[in-house]
């Protein structure tokens, strides 16, 4: 993801807040860029599990279903069944702010 700001930085509202902002912003951008195809603007729950998957499997780190699962509940906020950019920049932003974590055990 590059370079994040500290904690304090994100709750100050400060320069490093917009930085990441925009890291996060161009990250989603990549991903959608690489993967949407078809332009639809968002990914289906089975899309979004083969990105996460290769991406992580890209880093030699096996996935399990179950893993993949909880990931898409926890970035699926409106249980539509499909990952918008939206709700992806949202995941993100809560990574970085550590007010939200990724599932336990991949």
């Amino acid at each position: 993801m590059g370079c994040c700001a500290s904690k304090k930085d994100m709750r100050s509202g400060g320069e490093a807040a917009a930085v990441d902002e925009d890291a996060i912003n161009s990250r989603v951008e990549e991903i959608f860029t690489a993967h949407d195809k078809s332009k639809k603007g968002y990914f289906t729950k089975d899309e979004f599990k083969v990105i996460v998957r290769d991406m992580l499997n890209k880093g030699g780190t096996p996935v399990r279903e179950e893993y993949l699962e909880k990931l898409v509940t926890g970035v699926d906020t409106n249980n539509n069944g499909n990952i918008e950019k939206k709700e992806l920049t949202d995941f993100y932003r809560k990574l970085i702010t550590n007010k939200s974590s990724l599932p336990k055990g991949q």
